[in-house]
């Protein structure tokens, strides 16, 4: 079968979908990565796989716009003989289902990855896009031959609204770990008033970058030799932080903006934060902690909790609850060092039974039919 997999973001295949595209290659399937950006080509091609690029304004709400992404990405499909199409993130899903249609597709997969940042914030320009994205949802759960979902919330919220059926959803432990990539590595506590925390996520508010701010804020007056590192990308786009949040957010946490070395950061932290209250399907940067064997504190919200067992390889937290932060924050400073390493332990034990990204593709080729 030769199978599309198309997303905004040239870049977001190689990292979220580089280990899917070489187990369908692997299975004997050829792969077609249709990206955004005309970058990376080099990377796509050096899996196996062949790339199209087809520029998309990933947050234009401009409908001709979006009707001529529709055009060319059905024109693309029909040009490649496409068998089956696996479509991730909301633009993709919904132009993807029309122009899967328009070409004449046999097999059709959304993997819905967390609702994103329209249903996480009620403003007049999110509640605005909102209609059109359910519209949008609507159509989809019409059209895919089943729709994947990270988390049991988001499956449940669109078969509740009758905008897909209960056959067609299907739930997946996130996009998967790599083991091997990100490995186990020994959690090096100087002292626990030394702690190292670490957040990665890109600059958008939601992320609870502020609530964050605030908690180390505190923090750091009881003990002032806790370190808070932030690291992603940061645009300049209205979800984002601000030039003036960054400038007085610096005064606490050290923002190191996009890095190819993740996993380095990561190991070399004690603890991984990430205090999100957007609609996540389940946040890879937890996973990769989950790997390397850290404890994590995040949100006690849909996607994330699914990373944490509460007491025990982290803490859950309340949606933007800078207090609350703050007290888990000193609950895990103020813990033994015995009591850090097991947290340590039972994270890394808990992305191997769970998260590995192996499991996960197994998972993922048996639902596109793929095996």
């Amino acid at each position: 079968m030769r199978v599309a997999i198309i997303s905004n973001t040239t870049s977001d295949i190689i990292k979220s979908r580089g280990e899917l595209i070489r187990a369908i290659i692997k299975s004997g399937h050829e792969v077609i990565a249709i990206g955004n950006e005309n970058v990376d080509r080099e990377k796509i091609e050096s899996m196996g796989a062949k790339f199209r690029n087809i520029k998309m304004d990933e947050i234009s709400t401009n409908i001709f716009k979006n009707i001529n992404y529709i055009k060319i990405l059905s024109k693309v499909l029909k040009e490649e003989n496409i068998d089956a199409i696996l479509t991730y993130t909301i633009k993709p899903i919904i132009c993807g289902a029309i122009a899967g249609s328009i070409a004449k597709v046999n097999k059709k997969y959304a993997l819905v990855v967390g609702m994103g940042y329209i249903y996480s914030i009620n403003t007049i320009r999110t509640r605005l896009i909102r209609i059109f994205a359910n519209l949008g949802y609507f159509i989809s759960g019409k059209v895919y031959t089943k729709m994947i979902f990270q988390n049991k919330e988001d499956r449940d919220e669109l078969i509740k609204k009758k905008y897909v059926k209960p056959e067609k959803a299907v739930i997946i432990d996130g996009s998967g770990v790599n083991m091997n990539k990100f490995d186990r590595a020994e959690n090096k506590i100087e002292s626990m008033d030394k702690l190292k925390f670490l957040m990665i996520s890109r600059g958008l508010n939601v992320k609870g970058i502020k609530e964050l701010n605030y908690a180390a804020n505190e923090v750091l007056k009881k003990y002032p030799q806790i370190k808070f590192t932030h690291i992603g990308k940061i645009d300049n786009t209205f979800r984002d932080l601000k030039a003036s949040e960054i400038k007085e957010y610096s005064k606490t946490i050290n923002f190191k903006g996009k890095v190819n070395n993740v996993y380095d950061y990561i190991k070399d932290s004690n603890v991984v934060i990430l205090p999100s209250y957007l609609r996540e399907g389940i946040p890879r940067v937890l996973l990769e902690a989950l790997a390397v064997g850290r404890p994590i504190i995040t949100t006690n919200i849909r996607g994330c909790i699914e990373t944490v067992i509460d007491g025990e390889n982290g803490y859950l937290v309340n949606i933007k609850d800078e207090k609350d932060l703050e007290e888990k924050i000193l609950k895990m400073i103020e813990n033994t060092k015995e009591e850090l390493l097991r947290m340590s332990d039972v994270s890394y034990n808990y992305a191997k039974e769970r998260f590995d990204v192996e499991i996960i593709n197994r998972k993922m080729l048996n639902y596109m039919e793929l095996n």
